[in-house]
């Protein structure tokens, strides 16, 4: 089924997805038997073909954006809506190599090639993730139908709909002011007040969380459906203490993923906490898109992790973090620092992202 709905909607990337499943089933069972330089470069091959396959995908519409403005003196005949990003490759990429790196440490299960295809084109999490483990997914799948696991995948699914039906699409987008950011782009910005401003930030940020949190529940719940209990993504970001515990209930695929693929073999070469941290957060940024504000959005949230790891003990020694009311004001500060940040993700033009996060910066002196 998953490979028919690919099949459906792009035709060519399934093609060259197929390709890259087999050769990547073939490499996991061929890495365990080197040794040495040449398990070293089979790894390190492969890892580089799939970062090449993501980041041609990732650069590939702006590149052709370039060459389509040369259409006018003759150059080109297709518009920039005519090339497609190829459909869930960045979980393509990052499933396939955690299954190399697994293999290559020994640590992955030898499965056979139509498990380890349904594993890789299982369609419930191709387009919003998580980004499962094939471990997690070959461990926690059911042998039997049950009424129950049916029951709770549909209960499941109808929680994300009425937050992507209600709550997102209902209640919260029409409250969104998107005149401030036409404010920032054209006019001076002390013409914007700093509540409708920060109202602007913490409304875009909640919409985002409620939205993206609603197709992994759709995911979940439809994988309950065929039988398997796939990882959760989101245990209730916003309502955690510090920016540690965000991180560890926000997109928990990725943030495991990046943790154990990124942040624990830089520490180890490096030795340098800050370092491993600067390079998982902007991995995670990197992953979303390439492109300076989310490049940006990862480094200060890295700031952010950095900062937290040097002064955070000062703030539970004080007594501030202590208790319920310490625990209120840990939430308020990382859902402010949080939405501050994400005016990156929020406003696409970099300059116009830059004024709103200058000039939200002075409601903190208030």
């Amino acid at each position: 089924v998953s490979l028919l709905l690919l099949l459906w909607f792009q035709p060519e990337f399934t093609v060259v997805l197929l390709i890259w499943i087999t050769a990547t089933y073939l490499i996991c069972i061929r890495i365990p038997q080197l040794n040495g330089n040449p398990r070293v470069r089979v790894m390190a091959y492969f890892m580089l073909v799939s970062l090449g396959i993501l980041l041609l995908s990732k650069y590939a519409p702006g590149l052709y954006q370039s060459i389509y403005t040369l259409s006018a003196i003759g150059f080109g005949k297709h518009g920039y809506e005519d090339i497609l990003v190829p459909i869930g490759v960045s979980y393509f990429a990052f499933r396939f190599m955690h299954v190399i790196a697994d293999a290559y440490r020994g640590q992955l299960a030898r499965y056979g090639f139509v498990e380890f295809c349904s594993y890789c084109l299982f369609f419930p999490i191709i387009l919003a993730g998580p980004i499962e483990r094939i471990q997690h997914f070959m461990e926690n799948r059911e042998s039997r139908f049950s009424w129950s696991s049916s029951a709770a995948g549909i209960e499941r699914i109808g929680l994300g709909l009425a937050k992507k039906l209600f709550l997102v699409n209902f209640l919260l987008i029409g409250l969104v002011d998107r005149s401030v950011v036409d404010a920032f782009s054209v006019s001076p910005e002390e013409s914007v007040s700093l509540v409708r401003l920060w109202l602007f930030l913490l409304l875009s940020f909640l919409i985002a969380y409620l939205d993206f949190s609603a197709y992994s529940d759709i995911a979940i719940g439809t994988s309950r459906l065929f039988g398997f209990r796939i990882a959760e993504n989101f245990r209730f970001p916003i309502f955690r203490r510090n920016l540690s515990e965000f991180w560890q209930c926000w997109h928990i695929s990725l943030s495991s993923w990046c943790r154990d693929y990124v942040f624990l073999p830089v520490f180890a070469s490096t030795r340098n906490l800050y370092v491993a941290l600067f390079a998982s957060m902007i991995s995670i940024g990197l992953w979303h898109d390439i492109s300076v504000n989310w490049l940006i959005w990862g480094a200060l949230h890295a700031a952010g992790l950095s900062i937290l790891k040097r002064w955070g003990g000062l703030y539970q020694r004080t007594g501030l973090g202590r208790g319920p009311v310490g625990h209120a004001l840990g939430v308020v500060f990382t859902v402010l620092f949080v939405s501050w940040v994400f005016a990156f993700v929020a406003i696409p033009e970099f300059d116009t992202a830059l004024r709103v996060f200058l000039y939200a910066a002075s409601g903190f002196k208030l």
